[in-house]
């Protein structure tokens, strides 16, 4: 058990005083391509967690007086494969349906907004690095305005981004992963 550092105690604050922005928290999520050993990739992360301190760190405030942190020396890696392989699409969509809801709701317990929740973890799964306002709300049966409304609030904060296409009058949205140490860097900065 140890204090928090300056520096953890000030993230702390800033992600209790705004707890809907979600910040310092950032997920990465890779699209990997080819053969993959589903074993082999756990078992380098379950190496980089026990290597790595600070993935085995609980931060806690309310329990006593100051904030403090615990190094555990062992955790759980929580841990889940979806393989679509031979499925055919219709129980692929429903997978997908699941496995959006299951982030979605992962992403609301960290203060996103529903809609916004859904819209993130779709972005995530989704086989397609980018999709139309059009393709986001028919998937996730958003209306236009709750679409609009939490596409609007992530384009804000620099939860997304977009792009258009040559010859298409379309706004093509994306996670917006890549930027997550320079989200980090520029509230650093705010100190």
């Amino acid at each position: 058990m140890y204090p928090l550092s300056p520096l953890q105690e000030g993230f702390l604050f800033h992600s209790l005083l705004d707890e809907k922005q979600g910040l310092y928290a950032p997920q990465i999520a890779i699209t990997l391509k080819g053969s993959v050993n589903a074993t082999t990739l756990k078992a380098a992360w379950l190496h980089a967690v026990q290597r790595h301190s600070i993935l085995r760190s609980g931060f806690y405030w309310e329990q006593r007086e100051e904030p403090f942190q615990v190094v555990y020396k062992n955790v759980v890696l929580d841990w889940s494969e979806i393989d679509l392989r031979g499925i055919d699409i219709a129980a692929q969509i429903e997978q997908q349906k699941q496995l959006i809801e299951k982030i979605g709701v992962m992403h609301e317990q960290s203060g996103m907004q529903p809609a916004a929740s859904r819209i993130s973890a779709l972005l995530l799964v989704s086989p397609d690095i980018e999709l139309s306002f059009d393709q986001i709300r028919e998937t996730l049966g958003l209306s236009k305005s709750a679409t609009s409304n939490a596409i609007n609030m992530m384009l804000t904060v620099s939860k997304i981004d977009y792009i258009t296409k040559p010859g298409d009058r379309k706004r093509y949205f994306k996670s917006k992963i890549a930027s997550w140490r320079e989200d980090i860097k520029r509230d650093f900065k705010k100190f």
